[in-house]
Parts: C-alpha cells; structure tokens; sequence
C-alpha cells in the first residue's frame, strides 16, 4: 500500500486539509465536509487536488507529488496518507471519513495536551 505524507502549507484549518486527504485516498470522490470556522457546508473534488503538494519514497528516495496524481493513484490501489496538522499525525484511509479523521484528530491532541501537563 503506497504511504504519502501530506504536510498542509496553512495551519489555521484542520478540517480542509483532512477532507482533501480523504478525497485523494478515494481516488478523487467528492468530500463534503462542514468547515468548522464558519459553519458552511464545502466540498472537495478531484480538481481541489492539483496544488497539493505530498512526499513519498520510490526506491528508498522521498519524492515530491501532487495531489490529482495520488488520487490518481488511489483508484487502482489503496492507499494510506499521514496528514501531519499542527504537529498532530492522522491515518488516512480509504475507509477513513471526515469525521473520523477529525475523531481522531481530536483523541491525539487531547492525548498531547494530557502529556504535556504531567
């Protein structure tokens, strides 16, 4: 299963970077997702993918790739995409949604947030 690393450039919305992972691991399906900041409903597609910038290794070498081709990609084989969003890592796969990865979003800064108050 190919891994890609997707390191948002804006770090203001943690939402937006998730659904477009969860689109590019579709294969390019459209994601709807409520963006949390101003509580209107959005969508991703296949054509909000080409900006986006990944890495990941061919040969033991990081390479940079864009998003349309990871969706590309992941119509004809699975693939799994680690979104790192204000230092917090979240798995994204193909049976992964919105909502869980913001689940999961959540349980690791809150996980973060415990640790570092001891």
């Amino acid at each position: 299963m190919p891994d890609f690393v997707f390191t948002p450039v804006a770090q203001n919305t943690i939402i937006r970077p998730l659904a477009q992972a969860v689109c590019m691991v579709r294969g390019g399906e459209t994601v709807e997702y409520t963006d949390t900041a101003d509580h209107q409903k959005k969508t991703i597609d296949s054509a909000d993918l080409y900006f986006l910038n990944l890495e990941t290794k061919i040969n033991g070498r990081k390479v940079d790739i864009d998003g349309t081709t990871v969706s590309f990609q992941a119509r004809y084989k699975p693939a799994r995409i680690r979104v790192n969003v204000n230092d917090v890592v979240v798995i994204v796969s193909r049976k992964t949604t919105v909502q869980s990865a913001m689940d999961q979003y959540k349980r690791k800064m809150q996980a973060n947030l415990s640790c570092t108050r001891d």
